[in-house]
């Protein structure tokens, strides 16, 4: 019988919370290991050793690592490191610090001892722990793995276990920018500098205008569109969208038809190279006075107060009288991205550009722009 995780090397806690392990004594590094794993293969264990980012942990990740202990004694578990991460997902992961990842890992059952690794393949790792066992999770074809003539050199063996469909950071990720978009925004990480904003409105500014817009495959970038955040962007802009959408409040379409089109948005944006920071949106009909639906500042206002933006400075470019009232009430100049819905659109655009391009590069000439 498999011995439980507490009497690995009798690495009990001091916590005397019923002798678990305590999941810091589990988190050691290559070096302690490499001392560690002769004496329990002494005794007869079989090592199995795994690797993985593990950021945001959930269910699928606690299912495999399961799933691996049942093939050994010993399952070790090695993190990426931070900067691993950063160099085949961005710069925008991990999401988790390499510590706190390593410590909800050790926190399961299931594992053993957790160590890191910074190495694009796993060759120092496995040939200073040589596990009986090198186990991977995913698609993986067990003859293309460029580890397996390590693991084989040294008489050790590769498995590969199928993960759970549809869980993942990445679906996580996506869950939680959904919920984001449903409350009409993208909050900044901290510590961000504080920078001026291009409020943008999206139909017929960055979207070509269709009305009642609620289907991504109509979903297309305006000419100049583009082109024009990029230039914004460049020049030290936070590119905040600000949208009416009576639609919704009309029965048109959903706020969930409102967030597909976004997403197709930003898909489509992403291939640009350009990064939206955030969207707020007016959900209400026409009928109902608020305070968010422009010409009204309330998203200006919100987004002033949630995101690192520096009110002087700051543009707004829309394509309509609501859209240059509500920059004027704000006190920022209002920029007309083509004709113009009114002759007063025309009157109280600070300047304008036939698209977004022309529209930022006339923008910016109004004042002198903190990069």
């Amino acid at each position: 019988m498999r011995p439980p995780p507490e009497s690995i090397l009798d690495a009990r806690s001091s916590s005397g919370h019923g002798g678990a392990m305590d999941p810091q004594a589990k988190i050691k590094t290559r070096a302690e290991l490499a001392r560690l794993v002769p004496a329990l293969r002494r005794k007869g264990r079989t090592i199995g050793l795994t690797n993985g980012v593990f950021d945001l942990l959930h269910c699928g990740h606690a299912a495999y690592l399961a799933e691996a202990r049942a093939l050994c004694d010993v399952l070790i578990v090695s993190c990426n490191t931070d900067a691993s991460v950063r160099r085949y997902k961005g710069d925008a992961r991990p999401l988790v610090p390499l510590l706190e990842r390593q410590f909800l890992v050790a926190s399961l059952e299931a594992v053993s001892f957790v160590t890191s690794h910074g190495e694009r393949r796993m060759r120092r790792t496995l040939e200073a722990l040589k596990p009986d066992l090198y186990i991977k999770g995913g698609d993986y074809d067990a003859k293309a793995l460029t580890s397996r003539a390590v693991v084989e050199a040294y008489g050790g063996k590769t498995v590969i276990l199928s993960l759970a469909e549809g869980l993942s950071t990445t679906a996580l990720i996506n869950r939680a920018a959904e919920a984001a978009f449903r409350e009409g925004r993208f909050l900044p990480g901290p510590g961000a500098p504080r920078r001026p904003a291009a409020f943008l409105d999206r139909d017929g500014v960055i979207l070509a205008p269709v009305p009642h817009l609620h289907e991504p495959e109509k979903t297309a970038l305006m000419p100049g569109a583009a082109a024009g955040l990029r230039l914004l962007a460049r020049r030290g802009f936070r590119l905040v969208i600000v949208t009416n959408q009576p639609g919704i409040g009309m029965g048109y379409f959903t706020v969930e038809d409102f967030f597909r089109v976004n997403s197709r948005m930003l898909g489509l944006l992403a291939k640009e190279g350009v990064r939206i920071d955030a969207v707020y949106f007016c959900p209400h009909s026409p009928a109902l006075a608020c305070a968010c639906r422009k010409p009204a500042t309330g998203l200006l206002v919100r987004a002033l107060a949630e995101q690192p933006i520096a009110r002087r400075g700051s543009l707004f470019f829309g394509d309509r009288e609501a859209d240059m009232r509500a920059a004027r009430r704000f006190g920022i100049p209002g920029v007309l991205v083509g004709p113009g819905d009114t002759a007063a659109a025309v009157r109280l655009a600070a300047a304008h550009g036939r698209d977004l391009l022309a529209a930022a590069r006339r923008g910016l000439t109004l004042g002198r722009i903190v990069g």
